[in-house]
């Protein structure tokens, strides 16, 4: 380990003397980090595990200030404190949780395993359980502890068929103050950037758990979740019947007017049907979860004999 590394890692276990972390704060790469990570840092944004290393190490400074004067601290943190703590938080980026867990007398943190989903992609976890990521979506777990502790953390848009299991629920979370708790199921969850959280079941039963706003909620096969982080609003309703299975959407005995509406569900979109189209007609069939809108589009108009456009809030056959 450098002379660097363990500065910080002495400072975060409060064996730092004065003189160490006046050492550590006058190396130039940390000063360039200081100052980047200064710039960019938007405290409201910071991650719990962020916070508590940075509130360890103030503690470890204020300490440290009120044993000798070399350290002048005022009734507020100085810019310089606060560039300190940023920096050994972003410096430590991938091994944090092990260093503070380390500090702490706990036993390291367990490796982490990553999916990113370049493409839309299949994923077999170790419980048997699957996963239909879309696109640019990523998926992460403790993979040697999951048969015992079965939760993955999921960012944009996945569809699960969770393994039933009595000893071991499943969990999702989308962030960490949200999260699915899974019976043994298939639902689709949405974890978008500036996006309200979603979650559609299609069989077995799930619980949303808002922790941070004390929400909770449980839904039914056939029913959609939405939930808005920015004002705690959650809404529970009915969507049309769509079935999941072997990656595909399944659609039984629809009517064109819903089966219209649950393509434009599965697509975050709307498609309208245009006076007079397709009445009293009615479709089974399925799509592909890697089928795109237009595909999807084109096979519908193909199996009504109409045409397809784009209008200001969606598509219109006509």
């Amino acid at each position: 380990m450098n002379r660097s590394k363990k500065l910080i890692r002495k400072t975060l276990s409060g064996k730092a003397s004065l003189k160490e972390m006046e050492e550590l704060s006058e190396l130039s790469f940390m000063e360039r980090r200081m100052k980047a990570q200064w710039q960019q840092c938007d405290t409201a944004q910071t991650t719990q595990t962020d916070t508590r290393l940075e509130e360890k190490l103030w503690q470890q400074v204020e300490i440290g200030s009120r044993k000798a004067k070399k350290i002048r601290m005022t009734g507020q943190r100085t810019r310089w404190h606060r560039w300190m703590a940023a920096a050994c938080v972003a410096f430590m980026a991938i091994g944090a949780t092990i260093w503070l867990k380390n500090a702490t007398g706990e036993p390291p943190a367990a490796q982490w395993s990553e999916i990113v989903a370049l493409t839309d992609r299949q994923v077999v976890l170790p419980d048997g359980s699957e996963v239909w990521m879309e696109e640019g979506s990523r998926l992460r777990y403790v993979e040697k502890a999951f048969i015992g502790d079965r939760r993955v953390w999921l960012d944009g848009e996945a569809i699960f068929d969770v393994k039933k299991r009595t000893e071991s629920t499943f969990k999702v979370y989308l962030d960490e103050p949200y999260m699915i708790e899974v019976k043994g199921t298939a639902f689709r969850a949405v974890n978008r950037i500036q996006k309200p959280l979603e979650v559609d079941l299609f069989r077995g039963e799930v619980e949303f758990v808002a922790s941070a706003c004390g929400q909770k909620a449980t839904l039914k096969p056939h029913q959609h979740l939405l939930f808005a982080p920015q004002k705690a609003e959650l809404k529970v309703e009915d969507m049309e019947p769509i079935h999941w299975k072997n990656g595909r959407y399944h659609f039984v005995d629809m009517e064109a007017g819903k089966l219209a509406r649950a393509i434009g569900h599965i697509y975050h979109t709307r498609i309208l049907l245009a006076e007079g189209v397709a009445c009293g007609e009615r479709f089974n069939g399925s799509i592909r979860m890697d089928e795109s809108l237009e595909e999807v589009l084109h096979k519908l108009c193909y199996n009504l004999g109409v045409r397809y456009k784009q209008v200001e809030d969606g598509y219109l056959l006509y």
